[in-house]
């Protein structure tokens, strides 16, 4: 992959720190604040990191003599359980909960139910459909304290 243009790594990268790096129009982190200039045949980030090597799937950094590797997300990078802000949780296990697939097109994130990602860390995501935008946290230990009904009989207090 040659890169021409910052944005031609738009999209969501898992980055081997942990967490996400959603990038658009070349700009990534809080509020698109970071930005990527290609300039003398070097690609740095606005962070300081330097790029060393690219390819379709792979970013590979160089921020401050520390190895710092994205990866383009893959719908299994989300699977987990997720808290929606309608209420109730999203199951997601192989890039799909229930009937809906997750898809990557041209690096943009999207549920087979019209939604498109807008926002992504590493324990919030942030869908937005028809102006809509809902959000999922990451469940918690604590998302589970109450009293549940088995379905073998009986209450469970957690």
């Amino acid at each position: 992959m040659l890169l021409v243009n910052p944005w031609d790594v738009d999209g969501v990268w898992k980055s081997s720190r942990g967490g996400f790096k959603h990038v658009q129009l070349g700009r990534f982190g809080s509020n698109f604040a970071n930005e990527i200039i290609i300039a003398d045949g070097k690609v740095t980030a606005s962070t300081g990191a330097t790029l060393i090597s690219v390819s379709d799937e792979v970013l590979q950094w160089d921020s401050r003599g520390e190895s710092v590797q994205w990866t383009r997300l893959k719908p299994q990078d989300l699977d987990g359980v997720w808290r929606s802000s309608r209420g109730g949780f999203k199951h997601v296990q192989q890039g799909r909960f229930g009937p809906h697939e997750i898809r990557i097109l041209d690096g943009k994130v999207t549920v087979s139910t019209g939604a498109t990602l807008t926002a992504i860390s590493a324990d919030v995501l942030e869908w937005t459909s028809n102006d809509e935008c809902v959000q999922w946290n990451r469940l918690e230990p604590e998302d589970l304290d109450g009293v549940w009904k088995s379905s073998r009989g009986g209450f469970k207090h957690v």
